[in-house]
């Protein structure tokens, strides 16, 4: 997402899941949906000042490591963009947000053969 004229990416993280749960009730991500729910302006902004800035975070902490160069810490999000944002930049914030986060949820395993052959036996006559 373009936000005053730089690109931000988003990756939901074991790490931002830990930063973002720290500043729900009970530490618990469970809380989430309710403040969203609960429709308090003030508190939802936090929110996605929070989750947007911990989710590029994290981004850009798996970027460097994925290409074997040093996280810069001046290159995240400053939260205080967001609130020059306007009402429908924030909403796609938002969604993109919540792509995020529902990616980072997903469970994938992936198997290989084990590359061994069974030899059949042979059926046996009765």
């Amino acid at each position: 997402m373009i936000i005053n004229g730089k690109e931000y990416k988003f990756f939901y993280s074991v790490r931002a899941r830990l930063a973002i749960a720290k500043t729900l009730p009970g530490h618990n991500m469970a809380e989430l949906g309710n403040i969203f729910k609960k429709g308090d302006q003030v508190e939802s902004l936090a929110l996605v000042q929070t989750m947007a800035v911990e989710m590029n975070r994290a981004y850009l902490l798996r970027e460097a490591q994925e290409n074997g160069t040093t996280f810069n810490p001046d290159e995240v999000l400053d939260k205080n963009l967001i609130l020059d944002m306007s009402s429908e930049e924030e909403e796609r914030l938002e969604d993109e947000l919540v792509a995020a986060f529902a990616g980072g949820n997903k469970t994938e395993i992936q198997t290989e053969a084990a590359g061994k052959k069974t030899k059949k036996e042979p059926k046996r006559q009765s």
